[in-house]
């Protein structure tokens, strides 16, 4: 084996060496040797040309770790994507198992592969299939010839393959009503998984999934507590078209479990003043509710359906609140409002100058979204 210790890091020389290693006659030394250009080879040509020769290694095992590299190298390892193509007919399961791997991680660079992709879709085993999938939901919008393949696997016999269809249908689009249709099947699968992705991607879609509406109002009547949360935000990212929902979204204000109370004050929010029968009930929230992430919600909720003036004090006492999760919730409510929210302007300059040298990640963002909103609510830059 190659000892750490003999390699030069970072320069032409430490790759050499790893080069060399990769065609040497002891099949552990190669298989070493791929597994550290994953890590050494980042941004040189060569290793990514080694790499993709190592894909025609006579040992499975050193083809398996050569894709497995090309896989971690990325976008980067484009020039390998022919042979990671031709990998996927390799005679050994695993190789085409990490090949398929690798041109996920290509992302939309491996267009070329959707083909394959598809064929691979009707593979006996359920790995593969998976792979197959997010693969091709990796791919993006090249791999939109897909999609007729890739509806049926939401009734996939496996929960994970029908889990990751939801998600690769979402990435992929344009969204057909047949495949919203399908989407809106999931939402009544056994699997609490699959339900959850299918809500999240009709989410993703929007307002174009609009048919969808009834059976998200279905799923947020039931009682699983995640899949309930996905759908009231997915609700949300339809905006205007989804008023049906508005009583049922109304209901699960009261709710106190989860996310639930904060997502449904967030769609109705998003619905806008087609969303004015709940002002009693978000006003209800700003006035009792204990969780502040959930208040500040419903207090920005309250403004967009009505400018109710119950909002504007609720998300100025959150600018000051101790958690700065909190304060950068607040500022960024504060920022939406504009110049309606001035009365903000002297409690967000004193969180900023508070602020000094933000400790943590967090109170940077706080700060920076207390700034953002200054600029919103009064050109303050």
């Amino acid at each position: 084996m190659i000892s750490p210790a003999d390699e030069t890091t970072h320069d032409d020389d430490g790759i050499a060496l790893w080069l060399a290693a990769l065609c040497h006659a002891n099949a552990a030394v190669r298989q070493e040797a791929a597994g550290a250009l994953s890590v050494h080879g980042r941004g040189n040509s060569r290793a990514v040309t080694a790499l993709a020769a190592a894909l025609r290694d006579g040992d499975h095992l050193v083809r398996t770790a050569a894709a497995i590299a090309l896989g971690i190298l990325g976008p980067e390892a484009r020039a390998a994507i022919p042979d990671l193509v031709l990998a996927l007919r390799d005679a050994d399961h695993f190789v085409r198992l990490r090949a398929a791997d690798a041109l996920g991680a290509m992302g939309s660079e491996a267009g070329s592969a959707v083909p394959a992709m598809c064929e691979a879709l009707r593979d006996v085993d359920p790995i593969a299939r998976r792979i197959a999938v997010t693969t091709l939901g990796s791919i993006g919008r090249d791999a939109r010839d897909a999609v007729p393949l890739l509806m049926p696997l939401l009734s996939d016999a496996d929960n994970n393959v029908r889990g990751s269809t939801a998600w690769a249908l979402c990435k992929i689009g344009p969204h057909s009503d047949e495949a919203i249709a399908s989407l809106a099947l999931a939402l009544e699968d056994a699997d609490a998984t699959v339900r959850l992705w299918a809500a999240w991607a009709l989410g993703c879609v929007g307002p174009c999934a609009r048919a969808a509406v009834p059976a998200l109002v279905a799923t947020l009547r039931r009682g699983d507590r995640y899949v309930r949360d996905e759908a009231a935000w997915a609700l949300g990212r339809m905006g205007p078209d989804a008023s049906a929902a508005i009583p049922t979204l109304i209901g699960a204000l009261a709710i106190d479990e989860g996310d639930t109370r904060q997502a449904a004050a967030w769609a109705l929010g998003c619905i806008g003043p087609a969303a004015r029968e709940a002002v009693a009930e978000l006003s209800g929230v700003v006035q009792s509710e204990t969780n502040p992430g959930h208040r500040v919600e419903a207090a920005l909720a309250l403004w967009k359906v009505e400018g109710h003036e119950e909002a504007l004090p609720a998300l100025i006492q959150a600018v000051a609140h101790d958690d700065p999760d909190v304060r950068r919730s607040a500022a960024g409510a504060l920022a939406s409002i504009g110049p309606d929210a001035r009365a903000a302007v002297p409690l967000l300059r004193q969180a900023i100058d508070k602020a000094g040298a933000p400790s943590t990640p967090a109170e940077r963002e706080a700060a920076e979204a207390a700034a953002a909103a200054l600029r919103m609510i009064d050109g303050d830059t």
